[in-house]
């Protein structure tokens, strides 16, 4: 099975993809018969989050896709340099929405693991299981189509009470976002910077508005097209960061390259 998950990437990813949300599920459906009291929204929604990173990152440790996943350290500890100026992002948030006090610490822990398992479990599954599956298509296969399809699942929270507009510009922010953290993951050669900075913007973002993903609030334009605009300069700076470490591009193009 290792052998034919190896051969076939993007059946792996797929696998992953699936089994981690299944069992995640399943788990969460089995606590709320057990104590009916509880809501999957307002009480295990964080719980649910990590439950999905946990299974991926099993599963991915389990048939050793670890490395092919990008689950290790840049080669080069200057390249967490790079991420300083995309932390405009979650200091944008911060200006934009302020910071809203949870109403306990318990409230503050639950938003920070839900930030933290989201975090980790998109960027494992986007920029490093589907990003691997595309890889032996080119550079830009691997960063786009990973980039659409994140962008995509965005737009379906729009049933679960997310208010329309941000839905809709949540999706194409996700799509500008994914291409970005796509290229940075490929320079990087890591998806951990990536874990990092993309758990900086979701908790500030859950911190703002004391909701986990699903916003219903209605956010004024000019903040969700400003969000719009820094994402593409985040896509632009990625690119020529890309771009500027050539032996990624020439690596890839031979087949040689490794995501790791």
């Amino acid at each position: 099975m290792k052998a034919y998950f190896r051969q076939h990437p993007l059946v792996f990813t797929i696998f992953v993809l699936g089994s981690s949300r299944l069992a995640g599920f399943g788990i969460i459906q089995i606590i709320l018969i057990a104590n009916p009291n509880l809501s999957l929204k307002e009480d295990l929604g964080w719980a649910l989050q990590l439950l999905y990173m946990l299974m991926a990152f099993l599963l991915v440790y389990g048939f050793g896709q670890q490395k092919d996943a990008g689950i290790s350290l840049p080669p080069d500890k200057k390249e967490w340099l790079f991420w300083i100026p995309p932390l405009v992002f979650p200091i944008f948030i911060i200006f934009s929405f302020g910071v809203e006090a949870p109403a306990s610490t318990w409230r503050l822990v639950m938003l920070l693991l839900a930030a933290f398992g989201v975090a980790a479990n998109e960027e494992l599954i986007f920029r490093g299981l589907f990003l691997k599956s595309f890889l032996h298509k080119g550079i830009y296969p691997a960063i786009f189509i990973p980039a659409l399809i994140f962008g995509l699942i965005h737009l379906p929270n729009v049933f679960f009470g997310t208010d329309l507009s941000f839905a809709i510009f949540q999706t194409c922010w996700a799509f500008l976002g994914g291409i970005a953290l796509g290229a940075m993951r490929l320079r990087n050669q890591s998806i951990l910077p990536v874990i990092v900075f993309h758990f900086l913007v979701d908790s500030m973002e859950y911190l703002s508005t004391g909701e986990i993903g699903i916003h219903i609030t209605h956010f004024s334009y000019p903040i969700l097209i400003s969000f719009i605009g820094l994402n593409l300069l985040f896509m632009s700076y990625a690119f020529i960061l890309l771009n500027r470490k050539q032996n990624i591009r020439r690596g890839v193009l031979n087949g040689r390259y490794q995501t790791n």
